[in-house]
């Protein structure tokens, strides 16, 4: 009897395996029949399922695992937006972390398999990450692409709202990111230690602001709010203020076309200048200022080589390579004095490329003073999309 029951245990716990495995096949094929990924709650259940296997290796089943790696590959990812949607439900991460360190080699062969796969898929020969955007275009009206507009407050009652381009574009620099509408809030909240209110002895009378990679110009933008209060509190209080200049740039002159509406609709005070322009970090020679800037033109034809105060980005790097030009941008316009500061918001290194490369190479840089602050900087409004995954990196002269 005793022989009889362990045999009928063993069947019992062999049945339960088939049927997980039955169970999570079933849930893959149904998932290639279904809607947007993105939206569909049993790829969020296989995405949890991969995540607990990293955590208990000895008590998970490796064929489960399997059968999930190979149906994703095989019924789920199918063309460019099902690598986006896989993406940003956070498989990047997960798959990286099984090539690196499942103790089972047929796992990790499927990961790193799985992870070709979605490169291939991709456009820009990468795999897109967890970080999403907060506004994207807006195709509610019978496929004809709108502006898609969003307000928000960053503090100390400076409100902000932009919009992205009326057409339908993926690209990066028309969407808003959490991680800039994070900085704008950590710079409002710090603005006593990072912007001064007046002329100090023996120093320029104007503070010079960049925000580099600006895409939509939240940042630049909602600085510019700042400095508008700033300067009129600095009136009201009988002193002389400083004459605050600020640069939102991007790659091109049809994105800073953008950035100039977004100034527009945000109604910006003449007194604070609020200049987009294009910076091109591959073209950073100086050339004459014989013109008044505009969107079109680039920043190196007005304004000269470390003569900037402060340099602010979000999300600047997200691709192989972007790492040198940020450096380079940054230590070009940088003013060579200690209180000259850079923030940038950037997120994780695994919900981005070139994060990792960026943050070696500041940290080696012997011309620089390098201080990476993890935040746990959560925004009020849970609707934006900041979680916790951004670090603030600041960089300075090491003088």
């Amino acid at each position: 009897m005793a022989a009889l029951g362990s045999g009928l245990h063993e069947i019992l716990i062999l049945q339960c395996k088939i049927s997980i495995i039955s169970f999570s096949t079933s849930i893959i094929r149904v998932i290639s029949h279904v809607g947007p990924m993105g939206t569909d709650p049993f790829l969020k259940n296989i995405h949890a399922e991969l995540v607990g296997s990293l955590k208990y290796w000895s008590t998970m089943s490796p064929d489960v695992v399997v059968v999930n790696l190979q149906r994703i590959s095989d019924e789920v990812i199918k063309d460019e937006r099902d690598v986006s949607e896989v993406g940003r439900l956070g498989f990047h991460s997960t798959l990286l972390a099984m090539c690196e360190s499942c103790p089972n080699e047929e796992i990790s062969a499927l990961a790193n398999e799985l992870v070709a796969r979605c490169v291939g898929m991709s456009s820009d020969g990468c795999f897109p990450m967890l970080t999403q955007p907060v506004l994207e275009y807006n195709t509610a009206f019978a496929g004809r692409s709108q502006p898609a507009y969003f307000s928000h407050d960053v503090g100390q009652g400076i409100s902000l709202c932009v919009k992205s381009r009326a057409e339908k574009s993926a690209l990066v620099e028309n969407m808003l990111w959490p991680a800039s509408l994070s900085l704008a809030r950590w710079i409002v909240l710090n603005q006593d230690t990072i912007i001064p209110r007046a002329p100090k002895t023996g120093r320029s009378a104007k503070f010079r602001v960049l925000e580099i990679g600006a895409g939509l110009g939240a940042v630049g933008i909602a600085v510019c709010k700042l400095l508008e209060s700033i300067h009129s509190n600095a009136k009201l209080a009988g002193l002389n203020p400083l004459v605050y200049e600020s640069f939102v740039t991007d790659r091109n002159s049809r994105i800073t076309s953008t950035i100039l509406e977004n100034i527009v609709l945000n109604s910006l005070d003449p007194k604070v200048q609020c200049i987009p322009c294009v910076l091109d970090w591959d073209i950073l020679d100086s050339l004459p200022a014989d013109k008044t800037l505009d969107h079109h033109d680039n920043l190196a034809s007005y304004v000269q080589p470390n003569s900037v105060d402060l340099i602010v980005g979000s999300e600047v790097v997200h691709e192989d390579g972007h790492d040198n030009g940020v450096i380079s941008a940054i230590k070009y316009y940088l003013r060579k004095t200690k209180d000259a500061q850079c923030y940038l918001m950037l997120s994780h290194e695994h919900h981005r490329y070139a994060v990792k490369e960026l943050k070696e190479k500041l940290s080696m840089d012997p011309d620089l003073d390098y201080i990476l602050y993890p935040t746990n900087f959560n925004d009020d409004n849970g609707s934006t999309g900041c979680y916790n995954r951004y670090e603030l990196h600041r960089i300075a002269w090491n003088l």
